[in-house]
């Protein structure tokens, strides 16, 4: 029977079958055969939340902060996020590298900064008996006009909690357009 994840289940009572990797993976009912994804895999809100505490912890530290060499960073935050891989390997199976950590970062730095202009905006324009979900709502309709559906409201509800957070984000987005920027020069 099929499944959805680019493996296929065979019944082959006591055979093996090999994976990509050539290993046997043998059980007594059912043979998994693993297929190489074509697509590139998704990233989780467990995944995202990992990354984000990971971050804001190595980068709110007190003795170094923001001002530490960007591939320790990195390699600081694959340990914690790998700690939390291993506490919760089956809604965190995928191995990351800390380039692929570092560039969904910032693609989620960039999406919440923007969402954040937003937001202010929507703050601005709140009338009298507006709450806070009509707030946030109005920041959707007004992110929808300028950019595609906003996918990271799980990160910014997180990031949100932080001390002094768009200023280590704000921070961090900043660096890297400098830094692509003078790359393309």
């Amino acid at each position: 029977m099929p499944s959805n994840d680019n493996s296929f289940d065979y019944n082959l009572s006591q055979h093996s079958m090999c994976n990509e990797d050539n290993e046997v993976e043998q059980n007594h009912d059912v043979q998994r055969v693993t297929q190489p994804s074509k697509q590139p895999s998704r990233w989780t809100v467990q995944e995202d939340t990992a990354l984000i505490s990971s971050f804001m912890r190595h980068s709110t530290d007190n003795v170094i902060g923001k001002n530490q060499n960007k591939n320790t960073l990195w390699v600081k935050v694959k340990v914690l996020f790998d700690l939390a891989r291993e506490a919760n390997p089956t809604i965190m199976p995928k191995e990351r590298n800390p380039e692929m950590l570092g560039g969904r970062f910032r693609r989620i730095a960039v999406g919440v900064m923007k969402w954040v202009g937003c937001y202010e905006e929507a703050q601005r324009r709140k009338s009298s008996g507006m709450n806070e979900e009509d707030v946030i709502q109005e920041a959707h309709k007004l992110h929808n006009e300028t950019d595609r559906k906003f996918q990271f409201e799980h990160a910014w509800l997180l990031l949100k909690k932080y001390k002094k957070w768009q200023e280590i984000v704000g921070h961090y987005v900043d660096d890297n357009i400098s830094a692509s920027a003078s790359k393309k020069s």
